[in-house]
């Protein structure tokens, strides 16, 4: 890939991301962080099967696959690393977790397991905030950047002479 793409992919993701930071990043309350990064990736994951199928007809909305589902299809494709499918797969436990838990609030050892899932990174997270929550936050927020800018790269280098279907 050349510069001029690069620099036109970091500007799509940036741009993107304004959205999340926007609609999800303001989120201070865990429980609604991780909802809201839920429906983000799952909305990120749409984008990119809809690019890679033919049709999604019936795969998405109310009477459509479940988020596990979608993931698994997703997985299918070997194009994403196991750590972001293995995320993903984190981000759906807890979302399940906080939504049948009247008083939900995130386990350390969550936190610790999501965390892993960015290697190197988790660790510059760790140290720079000691409080649970925030450490929750800034691991969603890298990883939700991170599934976009898979997404994004896919959108961009796929073949354009196929029509994409609308989600």
């Amino acid at each position: 890939m050349d510069r001029d793409n690069e620099n036109e992919l970091k500007e799509i993701e940036d741009r993107e991301f304004a959205i999340y930071t926007n609609e999800v990043k303001v989120a201070k309350d865990p429980k609604l962080h991780v909802l809201l990064a839920h429906l983000y990736v799952e909305h990120l994951i749409e984008r990119y099967l809809a690019t890679r199928l033919q049709t999604t007809k019936g795969l998405f909305g109310k009477n459509g696959l479940t988020f596990e589902k979608k993931v698994r299809l997703l997985a299918a494709f070997g194009e994403m690393d196991t750590q972001v499918i293995d995320g993903m797969k984190k981000l759906n436990d807890m979302r399940n977790d906080c939504v049948h838990e009247f008083k939900w609030s995130i386990e350390n050892d969550a936190v610790e397991e999501f965390g892993r899932i960015l290697g190197k990174t988790y660790k510059d997270i760790f140290c720079k905030h000691p409080n649970q929550d925030e450490r929750l936050s800034c691991c969603i927020d890298y990883f939700c950047g991170k599934v976009l800018g898979h997404v994004v790269k896919v959108e961009q280098t796929s073949d354009r002479s196929q029509a994409r279907p609308s989600i």
